[in-house]
């Protein structure tokens, strides 16, 4: 078995808590740090595809989600003028596969209210911006100058406007303008 590792998680949307949760769940001292000080469902509708789904099935989150959202069979958009730009019919692909019509405000409550159960610990209110390596370890420090951690390794799970992000070395991106969920 691998050592338990310290983790800072640097967001807990839908990917901050599902990692947290599954890392927290192998074992790892994991924590999450939010920058909201009371996090709440916001968002819109999204389609839940099949990775996904199999990800809650490992976290045991599924029949929660499935339950609460819309099977959906086939996945079609079309332009304005009636082009088709996607036509999915998940049949064709496997006989098993289907997405799931869902609130975003769901998958996140789900996922968050399971994280809070878990050993992970979870810090509201802490807006993290950004990470420093001292005493030998990795730490985030926050808008208040407070320093967090230490950590063995840090995720940055703050969405697309993250703080984090260009922190990274040889970090590549491509801004995707539809906003899915994949």
């Amino acid at each position: 078995m691998v050592a338990a590792l310290r983790i800072g998680i640097v967001g807990a949307g839908t990917a901050g808590s599902a990692a947290g949760l599954m890392l927290a769940r192998a074992g790892h001292a994991v924590t999450v740090l939010e920058r909201v000080p009371q996090p709440g469902p916001v968002g819109a509708g999204i389609t839940l595809q099949p990775t996904g789904q199999a990800t809650l099935v490992r976290l045991g989150l599924f029949d929660a989600i499935r339950d609460k959202g819309a099977r959906l069979d086939r996945l079609k958009a079309l332009r304005r003028g009636g082009r088709v730009l996607v036509d999915l019919p998940y049949a064709d692909l496997d006989p098993d596969l289907f997405g799931i019509g869902i609130h975003r405000g769901v998958l996140f409550a789900t996922l968050f209210e399971a994280l809070r159960a878990s050993t992970a610990t979870v810090l509201c209110g802490i807006a993290v911006t950004s990470t420093v390596i001292a005493d030998g370890a990795r730490w985030v420090l926050d808008d208040a100058g407070d320093r967090h951690g230490p950590f063995d390794l840090v995720i940055a799970a703050d969405g697309s406007v993250s703080e984090l992000h260009g922190a990274a070395a040889n970090v590549r991106s491509t801004p995707y303008g539809w906003g899915v969920l994949w």
